[in-house]
């Protein structure tokens, strides 16, 4: 009982060290451009290194993100999502030309109806 429930505890601790070190590297690849990119990485692998982290494991990390292919992604190809508020016959005609041109969109389906309006 005792070693199934230390196992469990040191899993989350381990997921959760890995969580932290994707995130920073694919804030580091996301944010740096190509030329600078190395150094970023460079600096980051020292400073995870410093923080008594495992070298390997910030390694793999870099390695995830790299392999990502949404991280790499242009700000200009990145396509936010639109929240529309809803008006009755127009809310769903702009979503299917939204829709057309490939860009995601939210409405609430129903309108919001108060109860002092009932």
């Amino acid at each position: 009982m005792f070693k199934k429930l230390f196992c469990k505890i040191l899993w989350l601790f381990l997921t959760q060290k890995l969580g932290v070190l994707n995130t920073l590297a694919t804030r580091a690849l996301r944010i740096s451009d190509d030329k600078s990119f190395e150094e970023e990485k460079s600096h980051l692998l020292n400073a995870i290194v410093e923080n008594d982290y495992s070298r390997y494991l910030g390694q793999k990390a870099f390695l995830k993100a790299t392999k990502n292919s949404l991280t790499r992604r242009e700000p200009k190809e990145r396509i936010r999502n639109v929240h529309l508020p809803f008006v009755q016959g127009t809310t769903d005609r702009i979503a299917r030309i939204l829709k057309k041109h490939n860009v995601p969109s939210t409405y609430p389906l129903t309108p919001f109806v108060s109860p002092s309006d009932q």
